[in-house]
């Protein structure tokens, strides 16, 4: 048998048990002791299955394209809700895999054949406490952000230049926080976000966060020079700041000389050639082939 191991995780169970290696080793294990070979994995880290919308898990959707093309005959899955925690979707591809005539096994549910028609009840069982639980704990993940932001603290990914101390606060980062000071002060001498960008790359800096490091550019300095957690605020979830519970990051003088050097790069009209026509953008674009 030629299985598809396949193993989800969301950023809101990262926690023992629900671990990527945790799925993959029992997975492993499981088809070890039934002789079946498996031919890929199928990784889908930080993903949901709560919603119905496939695009968002592109590794579910490669096993199941494999699936309907042949290469495999049995899905496993750690656990059913694994593999969907919306009903709907749970049997739709359910029956995408009876139709191609590939199988399902569950490491946690291993007792049941879901192709039976006891099978089939069992199912509608699992898949509605499965999406029963992704609800609940959607509710209480939301229920306590909302309390941290009612007592100053952040939610989400820290930004850059700044990690959490022993209490959980944010404080300055000893490797990254120079480049927000290189940031901010280039900008403050009126360089432009692009310039900036170039600066903290030649100076070896990178992005963090949940994209990896990469190299700056114009917009992620953009984000970096308007954000206003560096001065100890918080998104108030209107649009506005809040006081956050952590200490001002950067000098509320040197933030403010940034935003103001900014403005004024910004309220420069931009050059027109002299002998430009009376079309708009005459003198502006150029034929990348003809240089007309």
């Amino acid at each position: 048998m030629r299985a598809g191991a396949y193993v989800r995780v969301s950023s809101d169970e990262q926690v023992e048990g629900f671990s990527l290696d945790a799925q993959r080793r029992a997975i492993h294990e499981f088809c070890s002791a039934r002789g079946w070979d498996i031919v890929d994995d199928y990784t889908d880290e930080g993903r949901s299955a709560r919603g119905d919308d496939l695009a968002k898990r592109p590794a579910f959707q490669r096993l199941m394209a494999d699936a309907s093309t042949g290469r495999l005959d049995v899905v496993v899955v750690h656990r059913l809700d694994r593999f969907a925690r919306n009903i709907r979707v749970t049997f739709e591809q359910f029956q995408v895999l009876n139709r191609h005539g590939v199988s399902f096994a569950s490491v946690g549910e291993q007792g049941f054949d879901f192709t039976t028609p006891m099978g089939q009840v069992v199912l509608s069982v699992l898949a509605a406490f499965a999406q029963y639980y992704s609800d609940n704990l959607g509710q209480e993940v939301r229920k306590g952000k909302r309390e941290r932001k009612a007592q100053g603290l952040y939610n989400g990914l820290l930004p850059f230049g700044v990690k959490k101390n022993g209490d959980g606060l944010p404080v300055p980062e000893p490797e990254t926080y120079p480049g927000i000071l290189l940031a901010f002060s280039e900008a403050a001498k009126g360089r432009s976000d692009r310039e900036v960008a170039v600066q903290l790359n030649e100076a070896a800096f990178r992005t963090t966060g949940n994209r990896g490091r990469n190299p700056f550019t114009k917009d992620t300095v953009r984000a970096m020079l308007q954000n206003r957690f560096y001065l100890g605020e918080l998104p108030d979830g209107t649009g506005g700041w809040m006081q956050g519970a952590h200490d001002p990051l950067l000098d509320d003088s040197l933030f403010t000389a940034a935003q103001e050097a900014r403005d004024r790069r910004a309220s420069i009209p931009m050059p027109v050639r002299k002998h430009a026509s009376i079309y708009s953008l005459s003198g502006l674009l150029r034929c990348h082939h003809c240089g007309g």
